[in-house]
C-alpha cells in the first residue's frame, strides 16, 4: 500500500476513483467525415460487422487495460476496505459497464476482497455519467452552438485551422471544402480519437512510439505525418475545452452529479465509477477548471479523490495511464504523468437539472 495512503499523521480513509473505459473501436460519431467506402471507415469492418455501430466496442487490448488498472487500484487502496467491499457505480454504456468488471476483477485478484457482480442502480446514471449527452437541454444547445459557429473562441480557431484541415482530409480522401468552417474543426477532433483507436488495435503492439503505421488498422496514421497528428490532438483539447470547461452556468449540470459522489464521505471507504473521458471532462468542469492540459485524456484516464482523517481532500488526475512504449502491453499503469487537481469549485449543492425531460430521462434510465 502507498505510504501516502498509511501516513501516520493524516491517511487516507477513504477513496472515489472514476476511470475511462479501456481501448475501444471508434463510433460512428468519429466516423462522420468520412464517406461509407473510404478506407479510414472501412477498415473497421469485420466481414459483413461494423466494429463502429456496437455500443460495447472494447478491443481485447482494452480488456487487459482494465484488468490491469483494477490490480493497481487494487494494490493501492485493498486496506482501506477491511471486510466490506467496492462500492461501484457505472454508466449504462456497455462499454463502460465491461470495463467496470473487468476492472473489478483485477483488483479482486491483487487484493482478494469482496467486489460487486454489477454496479449500482439508482435510476440516475444517464444524468450522473452521461448529461452531456442529453438532447433538448440548454447545454446540448451550446454544444450545437460549436458546430454552427456561435462559440467565438472555437470559430476563431476553425477559421486559422481552416486550409490545413481541408488538405489533411483530402490526404485523407474527403473533399469538405464546402464543409463550414466550426464544423470542420469540430471533426478534426475526432481525428486523434480514430488515430488512438487505431494506435491500440493490434494485440502485439509496435514501439517504441503511439503512433507507428506499421500493422493492424492504420490507414490514418499512414496518410498523416507527426506534425499533423499533433494538430488533431491540440484541436481535440481546444474543442473538448470549448464543450466542457468553457460553459459558464452549465458547469454544475454536466458534471455537478459527479463531483457530488465523489465527494461524499458515505457510502464506503472505496467507490469506483466506470465512464468516458467526456464523464471526466464533466468532472473537471464542476471542479471549477478551465483549461485542458496536454496530453488529452487516454483509455483508462482516471481522477482519484483521496478524503483524510482531518477532513482535507487530495485529488490527482492521470490524464495517460497506458500511453508510453513500457506499458502499452498492458501489464503496467504508468504513473509518471499524475498530478494534482485544485478544486475550485467545492460547492456541493443539489446541480441544476435543465427541464422536466431530463428529470423524467433520469428516473426511467
Amino acid at each position: 500500500m502507498s505510504a501516502h495512503v498509511v501516513d501516520a499523521d493524516n491517511p487516507v480513509i477513504a477513496a472515489r476513483v472514476l476511470f475511462r473505459h479501456g481501448a475501444r473501436y471508434p463510433n460512428k460519431a468519429e466516423l462522420a467525415a468520412f464517406g461509407e467506402g473510404n478506407d479510414i471507415r472501412t477498415q473497421w469492418h469485420d466481414g459483413d460487422k461494423r466494429l463502429y455501430d456496437d455500443d460495447n466496442n472494447l478491443s481485447d487490448v482494452g480488456r487487459k487495460q482494465m484488468e490491469t488498472l483494477g490490480r493497481f487500484f487494487g494494490e493501492e487502496y485493498a486496506q482501506l476496505l477491511g471486510n466490506e467491499s467496492v462500492r461501484w457505480e457505472s454508466s449504462p454504456a456497455e462499454r463502460c459497464e465491461e470495463s467496470g468488471k473487468l476492472f473489478l476483477k483485477g483488483f479482486e485478484a491483487a487484493s482478494s476482497c469482496q467486489v460487486p457482480s454489477k454496479p449500482i442502480e439508482d435510476n440516475q446514471r444517464m444524468v450522473t455519467f452521461k448529461a452531456w449527452a442529453q438532447t433538448g437541454t440548454p447545454y446540448f444547445a451550446s454544444v450545437q452552438g460549436l458546430k454552427s459557429g456561435d462559440h467565438e473562441a472555437h470559430a476563431m480557431r476553425a477559421r486559422s485551422r481552416r486550409r490545413s484541415l481541408e488538405n489533411m482530409y483530402a490526404e485523407l480522401n474527403e473533399d469538405h471544402t464546402e464543409v463550414p468552417d466550426s464544423l470542420l474543426l469540430y471533426w478534426s477532433c475526432y481525428l486523434h480519437c480514430l488515430a488512438e483507436a487505431e494506435a491500440y488495435d493490434c494485440e502485439a503492439l509496435p514501439e517504441p512510439s503511439i503512433c507507428p503505421a506499421t500493422k493492424g488498422r492504420n490507414n490514418l496514421r499512414f496518410n498523416l505525418d507527426w506534425a499533423q497528428l499533433w494538430e488533431c490532438e491540440r484541436d481535440a483539447r481546444a474543442t473538448w475545452a470549448a464543450r466542457f470547461l468553457d460553459v459558464g452556468q452549465h458547469r454544475g449540470f454536466v458534471g455537478g452529479h459527479l463531483k457530488r459522489k465523489l465527494f461524499d464521505s458515505g457510502g464506503g471507504p472505496l467507490k469506483v465509477f466506470s465512464g468516458h473521458d467526456y464523464s471526466i471532462l464533466s468532472v473537471l468542469a464542476a471542479f471549477g477548471l478551465s483549461e485542458y492540459a496536454e496530453p488529452a485524456l487516454g483509455f483508462g484516464a482516471y481522477v482519484v479523490v483521496e478524503l483524510r482523517r482531518n477532513g482535507s481532500l487530495d485529488v490527482k488526475l492521470n490524464p495517460a495511464p497506458f500511453r508510453d512504449a513500457s506499458n502499452r502491453v498492458c501489464t503496467s499503469v504508468d504513473t509518471s504523468r499524475v498530478r494534482p487537481v485544485v478544486v475550485e469549485d467545492v460547492d456541493l449543492a443539489e446541480p441544476p437539472s435543465d427541464d422536466a425531460a431530463l428529470r423524467a430521462l433520469g428516473a426511467s434510465a
